[in-house]
C-alpha cells in the first residue's frame, strides 16, 4: 500500500529589514488591533494546495473511491475534487481549493473546515499548523474517526454535531447551535446519519 508523504513546504518570508518572518510566534502578548484586519503574504499559505493534491492522490492510490472535478460557480475558487467512497456508509470528501490560496474540505454531509481557519496576521497561523490539521480531519474520515449527527428539536430548530478523533488520542468535538434552517435536504442527511453503524460514519474500503 502506497504511503502517504507530505510535500516539501514553503520559502521563508523576510520583513523589511531582510530578516525572516517567524510565523507563529509573532506576538508576545495580544496582536495589535489593525492585525485582525490584515493577512500579509497569504502566498505562505500556498503548500496547503500541493498537500492537498497529494492527499487526494494517496486516497485514489489506497482506497475504493472514486475522485472527479467537479463544475462550480463559487466564487474565489479555483477547483472543487470530489472524493467519494465506495461504501455509502463511509464519508465522502470535497476539497475546495481557493484563490486565498487556502483549502476548504467538507466531510460528510454538513462538516467543512477551512485551512488555514482564518490567515489573519492576528492568529499568525502557520501552514505547517494547517497541514497537520487537515491531514489530521483527512485520515479521520478514512480510517473511520470521524462521525457526524443532526438532531431536530420541535420546529424548525437543528443541532448539527460532530467529532474527530486521533489515532490513538482524544478527540475533538463540536456542533452548531440550535437555528439551524430545517429543509427536506437537511432531514434527509439526518435519516442517512441515524443509519450509520453505531452512528459513525465507517473506514473506507481499501
Amino acid at each position: 500500500m502506497p504511503k502517504y508523504t507530505r510535500p516539501v513546504g514553503a520559502r521563508p518570508f523576510l520583513d523589511e529589514s531582510g530578516a525572516v518572518i517567524d510565523y507563529g510566534k509573532r506576538w508576545d502578548g495580544s496582536p495589535p488591533d489593525d492585525s485582525y484586519s490584515r493577512v500579509s503574504n497569504p502566498k505562505r499559505f500556498a503548500p496547503l494546495q500541493n498537500i492537498a493534491d497529494a492527499l487526494i492522490e494517496h486516497l485514489r492510490l489506497t482506497y475504493l473511491t472514486d475522485v472527479a472535478a467537479l463544475e462550480h460557480s463559487m466564487p474565489d475558487t479555483a477547483k472543487l475534487i470530489a472524493v467519494t467512497p465506495e461504501h455509502l456508509d463511509a464519508a465522502p470528501l470535497v476539497f475546495r481549493f481557493t484563490s486565498f490560496p487556502g483549502v476548504e474540505i467538507r466531510a460528510g454531509v454538513r462538516y467543512r473546515e477551512a485551512f488555514p481557519f482564518c490567515g489573519c496576521d492576528a492568529c499568525d497561523e502557520t501552514w505547517g499548523d494547517a497541514a497537520d490539521e487537515m491531514e489530521r480531519l483527512v485520515f479521520a474520515v478514512s480510517d473511520g474517526r470521524f462521525g457526524e449527527r443532526i438532531v431536530l428539536a420541535n420546529g424548525d430548530s437543528a443541532r448539527v454535531e460532530h467529532r474527530v478523533e486521533s489515532a490513538g488520542q482524544g478527540g475533538r468535538a463540536g456542533s452548531t447551535a440550535h437555528g439551524v434552517q430545517v429543509d427536506p435536504e437537511l432531514r434527509a442527511h439526518a435519516a442517512r446519519l441515524d443509519r450509520l453503524p453505531n452512528g459513525r460514519w465507517q473506514a473506507w474500503g481499501r
